[in-house]
């Protein structure tokens, strides 16, 4: 292979799980194309890839670990929407499929090759499609320190708590959770547990979108400083960057338009 070329390969399972739960952050509509892109951040050293979706609203990432590469310098590729959903349609059954990442750079466009290769067939198909051009947010510089308060609960009870509401500003301490949505008070929900009291003001329409990236039943950390802060979520007993998502606290309902993505 010419030293022109970089190669990865990679679990294809992880990537497709990975991308799933990025895509949730995209925005397709943006006039900024970097930002209808899923990110590829590969770390040749520590045999990483992080897999990010950012809008300028939300920002949710995966860690891909033990991921094959032929260099060693830091790299990052922006998939477009097209190859995004295309790879999050590939099954995930066969846990051995492996997918290869060409980048070649002796065209007038960089392209990357996708190769899905079925190990027990020896098959082989390409895909081929351009690199988004444009400027990825500095992800890693968005997500917050982990804060002392703290709510804990199943990704689906959160969803639920969300998916009703207009607009929400709730606090919580030990078991109760009270908010408001179009000037009436609310109380709610016993299966959510907090340390500390935490209170924010967020977008049910973003938290409905992230909470339903997660396995239902998973538990998850919700974590603001204060009312104005970014809202951290992470899988209780996991690391952070493992995987995760931001939140940017909301000061009014205009940001809950609903989008359509495109074709």
């Amino acid at each position: 292979m010419s030293s022109a070329v970089k190669s990865v390969k990679v679990s294809q399972f992880a990537l497709v799980q990975s991308i799933r739960f990025a895509a949730v952050a995209k925005d397709d509509q943006s006039s900024r194309y970097a930002l209808g892109a899923i990110c590829l951040d590969f770390c040749p050293q520590t045999k990483q890839l992080f897999v990010v979706g950012c809008d300028g609203r939300m920002l949710h990432w995966q860690r891909i670990d033990d991921v094959e590469t032929n260099f060693e310098a830091e790299t990052r590729w922006l998939l477009s929407l097209e190859l995004v959903n295309y790879i999050k349609s590939l099954p995930t059954s066969n846990p051995r499929k492996v997918i290869e990442i060409v980048q070649t750079t002796n065209t007038p466009l960089a392209t990357k090759c996708w190769r899905g290769r079925d190990c027990r067939k020896e098959e082989s198909k390409s895909w081929k499609e351009p690199f988004v051009e444009g400027r990825f947010p500095k992800w890693e510089q968005v997500i917050p320190e982990a804060a002392d308060n703290v709510v804990y609960g199943q990704a689906q009870s959160f969803a639920q708590m969300f998916e009703p509401i207009t607009f929400v500003n709730f606090c919580a301490n030990g078991s109760f959770i009270s908010g408001k949505a179009e000037g009436v008070n609310f109380d709610w929900m016993d299966d959510l547990k907090s340390e500390g009291r935490v209170e924010f003001l967020v977008s049910p329409e973003l938290m409905s979108r992230s909470m339903e990236a997660w396995y239902k039943e998973r538990v998850l950390e919700i974590h603001s400083a204060d009312k104005d802060a970014p809202i951290l979520i992470f899988a209780k007993d996991e690391e952070i960057m493992k995987q995760g998502a931001v939140v940017m606290p909301s000061h009014d309902n205009r940001h809950d338009r609903k989008r359509t993505s495109r074709k």
